[in-house]
C-alpha cells in the first residue's frame, strides 16, 4: 500500500508537470462550455427578419418604416426593392415590406396607398405569423394617420425563394474549417524536426533554406485541394449539396486562404520550441475560431457583444467566402471584403513568421 500511494503521487507530480496535458483535461473543457454558453446560452430566436424597401420620403413612410422598427417579433433590415427582393430570393429574410414611390401624395389625396409584403410561400408557419403581425402593424398606423381603416393597404405577393437546407450551409463551412486546421497545424512538422535537431542539418547543407519551407507549403497545398474535392464529393453523393460557383473560383480561394493558416501556423511555430508548446497554442487558436465564426451557425443568431470577436476572426472571412462561392455563385472579384481582411492575415504573419522562425 505504501508504494501505491508513493507510485500514485509521484504519477501525479508528473500529470502536473504536463502542461499541455492540464489544459487539454482542464483548461479546455472550461473553455469549451463557457464559449457555447456565451453563444447560445441566451440567444432569441424567436425574430424574423424582414426587409423594409421605402422609396418614398413622406409622413405616411415614416410611421411605416417607424412602426416596423419597434415591432419586437420583426428584425428589420432596409435597403432598396432589388437589394431586399434578392435577398429573399437566396433566403436570408422571411419578408420584404415595400412602400413605392408616391406613397405620399396618394395619402394626401385621399387615396389608398399600397404596402407591398413580398413572402416567400413555402414558409407557411412563418408566413403566416408574419403577416399577421405586419396587418396589425398597418391597422395601427391607419388610425394614427387618419382615423380610417383604409388609407394603407396591404397587398400580398409571393416570391419563391431558394431554399436552403442546414447542410448547403454547413458544407462550405466545413471546408473552411478543414483548411484553417490543415494550416494551423501544417507546421507540426516543422517544430519536430527543429527539436529533434534535423531542421539545423539541412540548414547546414548546400539546400537553400526557403526550399525546406517551401516544400512544406506545397505539400500542404496540395493537400488542401484534394481534401476539397473529397469533402465536395462526399456533400454531393451522401446529401445532393450542388456547387453553384466557378470551379477555378474555389480553387483559388482554397489556396488564397490555405496560405493565410499555412502563414498563421509559422508565425506560432516561430515562438514555441517544442510539440508540447505548440499545440496548446493551436488549440487556443484552433477552437474560438471553430465555435464562433459562423461554421456550424450563422452570425447573426448569436449575442451582438460577441459579433465584434467573430468579426475579427479570420475563418469568418473564408467561411463567409466559401459559402457565397459555393452557395450564391458570387464571382470572386465581388468578395472584397473577405478577400482583404484574408490578405491582410496573410501578409501579417507571414510577416512575424519571416522576422522570428528560427531553425533551431
Amino acid at each position: 500500500m505504501r508504494a501505491l500511494c508513493k507510485l500514485t503521487i509521484a504519477d501525479m507530480k508528473q500529470f502536473v508537470r504536463d502542461r499541455a496535458a492540464l489544459f487539454w483535461n482542464f483548461a479546455f473543457p472550461i473553455l469549451f462550455i463557457a464559449l457555447f454558453g456565451l453563444v447560445f446560452g441566451n440567444v432569441d430566436t424567436g425574430k424574423l427578419k424582414v426587409g423594409l424597401a421605402i422609396e418614398d420620403n413622406s409622413a405616411v413612410a415614416i410611421s411605416v418604416g417607424q412602426a416596423l422598427d419597434h415591432l419586437p417579433m420583426l428584425d428589420v433590415q432596409r435597403g432598396s426593392v432589388d437589394e431586399q427582393t434578392a435577398a429573399l430570393r437566396r433566403g436570408q429574410l422571411r419578408a420584404v415590406v415595400v412602400l413605392d414611390k408616391g406613397a405620399g401624395d396618394l395619402a394626401a389625396q385621399g387615396r389608398p396607398v399600397s404596402l407591398r409584403v413580398l413572402y416567400d410561400p413555402s414558409q407557411q408557419s412563418s408566413a403566416q405569423l408574419m403577416l399577421s403581425v405586419i396587418r396589425q402593424s398597418v391597422a395601427n398606423i391607419n388610425r394614427d394617420l387618419s382615423g380610417q381603416p383604409d388609407l394603407l393597404e396591404v397587398h400580398e405577393e409571393t416570391l419563391q425563394a431558394r431554399r436552403l437546407r442546414n447542410i448547403d450551409y454547413l458544407v462550405p463551412g466545413i471546408v473552411a474549417m478543414s483548411l484553417m486546421q490543415l494550416g494551423l497545424y501544417s507546421s507540426y512538422g516543422i517544430v519536430q524536426q527543429r527539436q529533434n535537431l534535423i531542421l539545423r542539418r539541412l540548414a547546414a547543407t548546400p539546400l537553400p533554406r526557403g526550399t525546406v519551407i517551401l516544400s512544406q507549403v506545397i505539400l500542404r497545398l496540395i493537400i488542401a485541394l484534394g481534401q476539397t474535392i473529397l469533402l465536395l464529393a462526399t456533400g454531393r453523393l451522401l446529401y445532393g449539396v450542388e456547387m453553384t460557383g466557378n470551379w477555378a473560383m474555389l480553387a483559388l480561394l482554397v489556396i488564397f486562404g490555405s496560405a493565410t493558416f499555412i502563414a498563421m501556423g509559422f508565425a506560432v511555430a516561430s515562438f514555441t520550441r517544442t510539440i508540447e508548446s505548440f499545440e496548446p497554442v493551436v488549440q487556443v487558436l484552433n477552437f474560438p475560431m471553430m465555435l464562433i465564426s459562423g461554421i456550424f451557425f450563422p452570425i447573426d443568431t448569436m449575442p451582438e457583444f460577441v459579433r465584434p470577436l467573430v468579426m475579427a476572426l479570420p475563418l469568418t472571412y473564408l467561411g463567409d467566402a466559401m459559402r457565397q462561392i459555393m452557395v450564391d455563385g458570387t464571382p470572386l472579384v465581388s468578395l472584397g471584403v473577405d478577400a482583404l481582411i484574408l490578405a491582410g492575415y496573410l501578409i501579417v504573419t507571414l510577416a512575424i513568421a519571416s522576422r522570428y522562425f528560427r531553425w533551431e
